[in-house]
């Protein structure tokens, strides 16, 4: 059984060294593996890349034009060849014996595998904790919003039944997120296993998900996910999580934007989390008269 494994990438210099960490892991594996790099957006350096280009472990190295990392595997994703495929930040690593502990966990029936790994930051943590499990098997909508148990080393897709065509997706981040509602919308059969596979690296200051852009983004998912929820056939109860999620991250925008000195965003912010129904975050509105004194 072949595994393609997506690596979008900047090939920017200050990251490159976690890059080759990436490919390293994949090189490691006793599975047979397509590593396939997706060199994406105007800044490539031309050195990385041709070492990229000269590694050979790489299966292949895709140009795109574009920095936007949903496109990037989109594109990686066209030139895979494997029965199975998965993703890898470029600063993230699958754990030894990885790739085949997940294609050994994979049922006949299951199309998309979710397997756990590690958070590192500074030291190693669970990215699901164990006493969250038995939530993702009663409801896997429900916990997912309530803790996000999918991250984007975390699955794997079964060729021959996911549609690869879904995977065109236009978000530049929560791109997975709102995957995760397209194929539950599907009926496509998704299964966790609580096998460690991967290390995710969270203590990398160049982690797109430490910018602002980043933390913006995710109220447009939400708003996203709730004007399209009849699509996704969501129930009550989950458009409810929902909604209360797209109010506490108005609230968390507006203090990002206060904290950067952006006091009119700060205002729109959490009048915008206020109309959302949150309402309990009204005591709030005292700081931001007291912060724009």
């Amino acid at each position: 059984m072949l595994t393609s494994v997506i690596i979008p990438t900047t090939c920017d210099p200050k990251r490159f060294p976690f890059l080759l960490r990436s490919i390293a892991s994949l090189k490691q594996q006793n599975a047979v593996v397509e590593i396939i790099v997706v060199a994406n957006g105007p800044r490539v350096d031309e050195q990385c890349l041709a070492a990229v280009q000269a590694d050979n472990g790489v299966s292949k190295v895709v140009r795109l034009a574009e920095g936007n990392v949903s496109l990037a595997r989109f594109a990686g994703l066209q030139a895979a060849t494997g029965d199975f495929f998965c993703f890898l930040d470029d600063d993230d690593e699958i754990l030894p014996n990885g790739i085949a502990s997940r294609l050994a966990a994979f049922g006949s029936d299951v199309d998309v595998l979710i397997t756990n790994g590690y958070i590192h930051n500074g030291g190693d943590t669970l990215d699901v904790p164990n006493e969250f499990v038995t939530a993702i098997e009663r409801d896997q909508i429900g916990s997912f919003l309530t803790f996000n148990w999918i991250s984007s080393p975390s699955p794997t897709y079964r060729t021959k039944s996911v549609n690869k065509e879904l995977f065109r997706i236009q978000h530049k981040y929560f791109e997975l997120s709102y995957l995760f509602f397209l194929l539950q919308a599907q009926k496509y059969k998704i299964d966790f296993r609580n096998v460690l596979t991967y290390r995710k690296y969270e203590d990398n200051p160049l982690s797109v998900s430490k910018s602002r852009e980043y933390q913006q983004a995710y109220t447009i998912f939400l708003k996203d996910i709730l004007r399209e929820k009849a699509k996704f056939h969501l129930q009550p109860q989950h458009t409810t999580q929902i909604k209360r999620k797209l109010a506490a991250a108005y609230n968390h925008q507006s203090l990002l934007d206060l904290r950067h000195g952006y006091r009119m965003k700060a205002w729109r912010s959490h009048i915008k989390c206020l109309l959302s129904g949150g309402y309990h975050y009204l005591p709030y509105t005292r700081k931001l008269f007291f912060r724009s004194e």
